[in-house]
C-alpha cells in the first residue's frame, strides 16, 4: 500500500518574520511586505535551486513582480520612460524630471534585490541548520 505524499506548508524562520515585523514598524511602506513575499519565494528556491543558481528568468520576473506591487518599481520605471520620451523636445526642461523618476526607479530595484538577497540568506541559515534558533521557523 502507498501512501499519499502531502507536501508540508513551509514556514518563515523566526528571524526573518522578526525582520518583517520591525519593518512594518520602521520601514518605508511596502518594505515589510516585500520582504515577507520574498522569503515566501525563497522558501521554494533554496531547497531546489539553493543560493547560487536564482538567475533565472523566471525568478527575475518573480523579483520583479514583487518589486512592483510593493515597493513601486512599475510606477518609477514608468515614470522614466514617459520623461524619456519627451526629452528630445523638452530636454532642458524635463532633465530633473528625468533624474529623479531614473533616481526613483534605481532605488526601487535596489530595495528589491537587498530584500531578496535578506530573504535568501535567512532562509539558507535556515535550512543548513545555521539560524540562531536552531533551524525552528514561525508562521507569517
Amino acid at each position: 500500500m502507498s501512501e499519499t505524499y502531502v507536501p508540508s506548508v513551509p514556514v518563515l524562520p523566526v528571524v526573518l518574520v522578526r525582520m518583517i515585523d520591525a519593518a512594518a514598524c520602521t520601514a518605508p511602506a511596502g518594505r515589510a511586505e516585500a520582504l515577507a513575499e520574498f522569503g515566501r519565494l525563497a522558501l521554494v528556491l533554496v531547497p531546489s535551486a539553493g543560493v547560487l543558481d536564482l538567475e533565472s528568468d523566471e525568478t527575475a520576473m518573480r523579483v520583479q513582480s514583487i518589486a512592483a506591487r510593493h515597493l513601486g518599481f512599475d510606477k518609477a520605471r514608468d515614470d522614466f520612460y514617459r520623461a524619456l520620451e519627451r526629452l528630445p523636445e523638452t530636454y532642458d526642461d524635463e532633465r530633473d524630471v528625468l533624474e529623479s523618476a531614473f533616481i526613483e526607479a534605481q532605488a526601487a530595484s535596489d530595495a528589491a534585490q537587498r530584500l531578496f538577497g535578506l530573504a535568501l540568506g535567512v532562509t539558507f541559515a535556515m535550512f543548513t541548520g545555521m539560524s540562531a534558533n536552531g533551524g525552528s521557523s514561525a508562521s507569517r
